[in-house]
């Protein structure tokens, strides 16, 4: 249903926030919104604020999204936190998420709080 693409100043990480049910359409615009930022503030630090994520797109959709970055040679500096989401059902997609993209030689750790995902951003 929704997400919203902002900026951190005071720890250079750019944040997108998702909320609600989205289609796969919606995620790619997501994805990409969270990527231009990233490039244009020149910031390797990404805040994926799942915690209002509902479902929508599958574990097919997220590889797929996952196989396409990869191709795209998306930089392997860049870092991400990902907030987890209440519902059991989507916190295994975070999680197919962290690993898949893990395996592809990523930064990714997914946490429970927002205090602890940044913590970490800032470390990195």
């Amino acid at each position: 249903m929704g997400w919203k693409v902002s900026f951190i100043s005071e720890h250079n990480i750019v944040e997108t926030a998702f909320f609600g049910t989205m289609k796969k359409s919606e995620l790619d615009d997501a994805i990409k919104a969270t990527l231009d930022e990233c490039v244009s503030r020149k910031v390797l630090k990404i805040l994926a604020d799942c915690s209002g994520l509902q479902g929508g797109h599958s574990l097919f959709d997220l590889y797929e999204k996952i196989n396409v970055l990869n191709e795209m040679g998306l930089d392997k500096n860049i870092r991400e936190a990902l907030i987890m989401p209440e519902e059991q059902l989507q916190q295994d997609k975070i999680e197919f998420w962290e690993l898949a993209l893990g395996n592809k030689g990523y930064t990714v750790r997914a946490f429970y709080s927002r205090e602890e995902a940044i913590d970490w951003l800032k470390d990195q």
